[in-house]
C-alpha cells in the first residue's frame, strides 16, 4: 500500500449481500476485511460505505469471525446506517 495508512478516510466496499445493520457478504477473498484490520491496528478506521441494490439487502448473511461490517449501505431507496 502506498502512502500513509492514516491518510485513508473512506473505503468503498463491494459485496454480494448485506443486512441493514451493516453485515456484508463479500466475494470470498477477505481482502477488505484484512485491510480494515490493518488500518485499525496502525491508524484510524476509515468510513466504510457499500453501494448496493435493494435486492442485495437480506435479513441475514453468513458472517465469519473475521468479517468486518460496513458503516453505511447506499441503495437506490436510501441509506442504511449501522
Amino acid at each position: 500500500m502506498r502512502g500513509r495508512l492514516d491518510e485513508i478516510d473512506l473505503i468503498l466496499a463491494p459485496g454480494v449481500g448485506f443486512t441493514r445493520c451493516g453485515e456484508r457478504l463479500g466475494y470470498g477473498g477477505g481482502y477488505y476485511d484484512r485491510l480494515l484490520v490493518t488500518l485499525t491496528r496502525f491508524a484510524k478506521r476509515p468510513l466504510v460505505i457499500a453501494g448496493a441494490f435493494d435486492v442485495q439487502i437480506a435479513a441475514v448473511v453468513p458472517m465469519g469471525a473475521t468479517d468486518m461490517p460496513v458503516d453505511n449501505i447506499v441503495t437506490e431507496s436510501g441509506v442504511y446506517p449501522r
